[in-house]
């Protein structure tokens, strides 16, 4: 019996509509995520391959808010938190603080010319190489849930480190690093499926757009062209 898991990417946040915010678990949905949030269960119940039977979202807030929307198209179905699929957080912040998109911009430039596997960047934050042993987890939680289809809420990053590590990027190394940067991006609210054996061994990968009203089926992983260099090979 094959297995199929759904990665759908959370919603707009205020992070990503470039507002200040404050530590990762506490980012919101903006007005235009949650609008769109409302449109979300019609367009997941037009499709004939989305046929799950639990819902996983990660543990911030930004995902419950999405899920909520999947779970107005499938009530029946049981959801809760899948301890593994929150945003990978190279910074983040302590309760109270806030940060603006400018501020961030010197520390994801320092993150990327480092490509430091084991460099934490604030004190509660996480190393690319603990993210790695967690992707290899949630990977391992979802296949090991008693049901043919799971539709998990998740995050961009997250998303892309994934699809790469099931392609062979099981190391956390800088090139292996760089590649979550040349894959191409999941938009908020795609959606990432996942086919696999009856032996867990990976047979399909593709990618839906929110904004196609996920009909076109696209291969998956794919590089970005806006910034991958030419000639290079992601998996």
């Amino acid at each position: 019996m094959s297995k199929t898991i759904i990665f759908l990417r959370h919603a707009q946040s205020i992070s990503n509509n470039k507002q200040d915010h404050g530590p990762q678990h506490t980012i919101p949905l903006s007005e235009a995520g949650f609008k769109s949030v409302e449109q979300l269960p019609e367009k997941l119940l037009a499709l004939d391959w989305l046929k799950p039977e639990a819902i996983f979202y990660s543990k911030y807030i930004r995902t419950r808010e999405t899920a909520v929307g999947v779970e107005k198209a499938f009530p029946t179905l049981p959801i809760a938190i899948n301890e593994y699929a929150h945003e990978f957080y190279a910074f983040d912040l302590q309760d109270g603080e806030t940060i603006s998109h400018e501020m961030k911009k010197p520390i994801a430039k320092l993150f990327w010319e480092k490509l430091d596997p084991n460099m934490r960047l604030s004190e509660n934050s996480e190393t690319s190489t603990e993210c790695q042993i967690r992707t290899e987890k949630l990977i391992e939680s979802l296949l090991k849930e008693q049901k043919n289809s799971i539709l998990c809420v998740s995050h961009g990053h997250m998303i892309r480190r994934t699809a790469l590590y099931l392609c062979g990027r099981t190391e956390s190394t800088p090139d292996n690093i760089l590649a979550v940067r040349y894959c191409k991006e999941v938009e908020n609210l795609d959606m990432v499926k996942m086919i696999f054996d009856n032996e867990h061994k990976l047979l399909l990968m593709q990618h839906y757009a929110f904004l196609e009203d996920y009909k076109i089926a696209h291969p998956y992983p794919t590089l970005n062209p806006k910034t991958a260099p030419e000639g290079y090979v992601l998996y």
